[in-house]
């Protein structure tokens, strides 16, 4: 599946890479940006969000096509008299670019795709893109009032846009998966997924309110006022020294503060780390070998060059600090350069008594205890469980009524008619 993908991009043909939570996709991008960068390709990497971009090692899909708050294309043409310099250099930079990836592409909202296939077609692009995500999962962010406003568009999704269609994709869905080797949970995950809420949905969800749930088993929240009280609380109770750890942060003059502001706020690590020898973390990146993201430990010993921390399979680990970097884009002698506006060193942790599920994307968990009250976008009880390695150690609030948990799976009939209509190369 991996080389027709790339072999479909390498011949510069445009790709929609979709499946449900765990199959893969972040890993398959992660290859398919690794490759191109090894073949001497100009690749970037774009996230809809914040903690899409980071995740994916890029900038978000605003700050590289220069769209600042700007949302509907109407508004572009004003905003774009005032950086006239600006936009030269990034159409320089299209026109030499071989790659260009779109992570989370649900969030994305129609008017916003429109404006990128303005930029794409003003800026030379001749390249490959690779759009990813699950249109069955968080949705794009649009207030009641705009919801109640005729559109240019059918809708707000991104397929929902007339320059979808001028793509021309080829679709991807990985079907396989490989967060958890349960089937049968992978199974009633994917009804979940679709908005099926039959019996057995029911009876599987029913089977895991919380029953004898681990003592020290995480907490999946949907706000983070409930995540910050009780991860104060639990720290709050150890009697060790409390340590406060500050994330370096470096910015060079050509980035505006409302883009570091916004480049922070994405970042999935703790900007002050609050530990204390004793407390429950959740390591925030992957290293082959010693650790992955979502894994949850106990810190023992806090050091000049390190962490030490005991995982729950009670391997011991030293955690070390991540730098991660705030990039742009330029046209440096036919090629396009990487320039580092900002980095964030820092090590990859956060309490893990609570996180909320926004925080949680990404992370596989495997053990945790979700509260489905605070839920409210379509899809969100969907991302919730699906953080989940094995059925096993998925466990509801008490207080999470089977009404309640009914009320949250829906099907989204224009979500499902668009996949019903789309022709799809899938694993075998």
């Amino acid at each position: 599946m991996f080389e027709r993908i790339l072999k479909t991009l390498q011949a510069r043909k445009n790709v929609f890479l979709t499946g449900g939570a765990g199959t893969g996709k972040s890993y398959t991008t992660k290859c398919i940006i690794e490759n191109f960068y090894k073949s001497g390709k100009n690749v970037v990497a774009l996230g809809s969000t914040g903690i899409s971009a980071v995740n994916i090692g890029g900038i978000t899909l605003h700050s590289f096509f220069r769209f600042g708050r700007i949302n509907d294309i109407n508004e572009l043409a004003k905003h774009d008299k005032t950086q006239r310099n600006e936009l030269k250099e990034l159409y320089k930079v299209l026109s030499k670019l071989d790659l260009i990836i779109i992570d989370e592409i649900s969030m994305v909202r129609s008017s916003t795709f429109e404006m990128v296939a303005y930029r794409l077609r003003m800026g030379g692009f001749k390249g490959a893109l690779l759009v990813v995500g699950d249109f069955y999962q968080l949705e794009p962010v649009v207030s009641r009032d705009e919801k109640g406003q005729n559109s240019l568009f059918s809708g707000f999704y991104a397929w929902q846009s007339m320059a979808w269609g001028d793509m021309s994709f080829v679709n991807f869905m990985l079907t396989k998966p490989k967060r958890t080797s349960d089937l049968g949970f992978f199974s009633i995950l994917e009804r979940i997924r679709v908005g099926v809420c039959d019996d057995e949905v029911i009876g599987f969800l029913a089977s895991r309110v919380e029953k004898n749930p681990p003592a020290n088993a995480l907490r999946l929240f949907g706000t983070n006022a409930k995540v910050d009280a009780l991860n104060e609380e639990r720290l709050n109770m150890l009697k060790t020294p409390l340590f406060h750890i500050e994330a370096a942060i470096k910015a060079s003059q050509g980035v505006s503060e409302t883009e570091l502001k916004s480049w922070l706020a994405g970042i999935n690590i703790a900007k002050v780390l609050e530990l204390k020898v004793g407390a429950e973390v959740i390591i925030c990146a992957n290293k082959r070998g010693s650790y992955y993201n979502g894994e949850r430990a106990e810190v023992l010993e806090l050091k000049e060059d390190g962490i030490i921390v005991r995982k729950h399979n009670d391997e011991l680990c030293n955690i070390e600090p991540v730098c991660l970097e705030l990039n742009a884009y330029a046209d440096e002698g036919g090629n396009v350069a990487k320039q580092v506006l900002a980095s964030f060193v820092q090590y990859p942790l956060r309490l893990a008594y609570a996180i909320t599920i926004h925080k949680s994307q990404g992370m596989s968990l495997d053990d945790y205890i979700c509260d489905v009250n605070d839920i409210f976008a379509s899809g969100q009880l969907y991302v919730a469980l699906s953080r989940a390695r094995s059925a096993k150690g998925l466990f509801l609030e008490q207080n999470s009524t089977l009404n309640r948990l009914r009320s949250k799976i829906r099907p989204n009939d224009a979500v499902a008619q668009f996949y019903a209509g789309q022709e799809f190369i899938k694993e075998r």
